[in-house]
């Protein structure tokens, strides 16, 4: 995914007019909270950004790690900030859960297509813009994988939990949210 991005990137610098700008941006969000990419403003009707969004925390014996790294297009209807997008992406989940010296950790991994409508005030004018999003995150492929490295028994309610739960989240159409993003088009 990576190359990709990177394959891209270049080649939409490659055929930039002189209009095109590019430029960075970080924010916080919902489930992401943390989130930052690469903005490409072709013209005053297109852009495009390439970002990568994280979240990670722990809790007493489990830690829970997501990430997801995307491309989108956005298009700003009225030539402004107001913009409606749509993103194809790879987002990865990851819970492992210790008790009593026993581990299990699943993995979810998917391919994700995000559609979203927003708004990046000041992006016209090239230099600083805030934005602000809102979106569904929906699966297209999913896989999922549960590392038994303790050998806890596949008939433990904990085990089947957490393999019930890894199935759920494959599965799960997501709201995702950008509260405030802060961006600078060179």
């Amino acid at each position: 995914m990576k190359s990709l991005v990177s394959i891209i990137f270049f080649s939409l610098i490659s055929i930039s007019s002189s209009y095109a700008q590019v430029g960075l941006n970080f924010g916080m969000g919902f489930p992401f909270l943390t989130q930052y990419g690469v903005d490409y403003q072709l013209n005053d009707r297109f852009s495009f950004e390439a970002s990568n969004n994280k979240l990670g925390f722990d809790i007493s014996d489990a830690s829970l790690s997501m990430t997801r790294q995307e491309l989108g297009v956005r298009w700003h209807i009225f030539q402004g900030s107001f913009f409606l997008g749509l993103a194809y992406g790879n987002m990865n989940f990851s819970a492992t859960g210790t008790e009593s010296g026993q581990t299990v950790t699943f993995d979810v991994d998917a391919q994700t297509l995000t559609t979203r409508l927003g708004w990046m005030w000041g992006i016209s004018d090239g230099g600083l813009y805030f934005g602000m999003d809102l979106g569904v995150q929906s699966p297209l492929s999913t896989s999922t994988s549960i590392t038994n490295s303790s050998g806890v028994p596949t008939s433990n309610q904990a085990y089947q939990d957490a393999e019930e739960a890894a199935d759920t989240i494959a599965k799960a159409t997501l709201p995702v949210f950008s509260f405030f993003k802060i961006g600078y088009i060179f």
